[in-house]
């Protein structure tokens, strides 16, 4: 009965590992997605204010988030010397601009 049980436990053990890594890999697919993606940055709401404010043509652009509430980019030189990060509210239009060294440097809502 002893052996039973702890073969039992055992493979329970084993089959909630396989979901785990199954999970996790799913969330590894999704974020893969989010880089793939062919993004057109001149297209978003916030474009011309991140060009006036940070030029962000000279920047590398990644976009971490794109949901239905919320747009974040982050924006990096080859070097990693200079790296910002924008968040877009998309229901209130309110972007934030935060430069990594000295932190927010614009919150404002955008005119749409």
């Amino acid at each position: 009965m002893k052996t039973f049980l702890i073969t039992t436990a055992a493979a329970t053990l084993l089959l909630s590992g396989v979901t785990l890594n199954t999970d996790h890999s799913q969330q590894n697919d999704n974020a893969s997605l989010i880089q793939n993606n062919e993004m057109k940055l001149e297209d978003y709401t916030e474009y011309e204010v991140l060009n006036e404010k940070v030029n962000i043509q000279k920047y590398q652009t990644k976009v971490e988030t794109d949901n239905k509430n919320t747009r974040i980019l982050i924006m990096s030189d080859d070097e990693d010397q200079e790296q910002y990060k924008s968040i877009f509210i998309k229901d209130t239009n309110r972007l934030k601009i935060i430069e990594f060294k000295r932190g927010l440097i614009f919150n404002e809502e955008l005119k749409k």
